[in-house]
């Protein structure tokens, strides 16, 4: 059986490194073989009044469904605290996104950003057309 390969972000302006460490452990629990790159703070983009941001970027493999992880990541979210009424207030306790699975782009918007850019770079993902 081929395993999916997936592109995953995860990030927090709350908590940032407590949070987006719980997050890398429980994608460790879908794919021992994880691949991370380091963490990087980054200004909110569209305010710069609000927390910087602490992101991470995964290639993870999985036999799941892109469904299947997108509801065990929003599970995720909601046990490290994320409400859906926080993000409008610059509040996120943790946001993962699952960026392309397989060659499929599922989030455009964050693969455009530059620190995702990079990354994709760096991560061993030669299937992924570079956006």
């Amino acid at each position: 059986m081929s395993l999916n390969r997936c592109i995953v972000l995860t990030g927090s302006n709350i908590k940032p490194y407590s949070n987006v460490s719980k997050a890398l452990q429980e994608l460790k629990k879908i794919d021992s073989t994880l691949q991370s790159l380091p963490e990087e703070l980054t200004p909110s983009l569209g305010n710069p009044n609000r927390n910087f941001y602490l992101n991470q970027l995964h290639l993870l493999q999985t036999a799941l469904t892109a469904e299947e992880l997108t509801i065990q990541f929003k599970s995720l979210e909601k046990l490290l605290g994320r409400k859906s009424e926080d993000k409008e207030k610059g509040i996120v306790h943790i946001d993962i996104d699952l960026v392309y699975f397989n060659n499929q782009l599922l989030k455009p918007k964050e693969a455009t950003l530059p620190y995702v850019q990079e990354g994709l770079k760096k991560l061993d993902f030669n299937i992924f057309p570079m956006q």
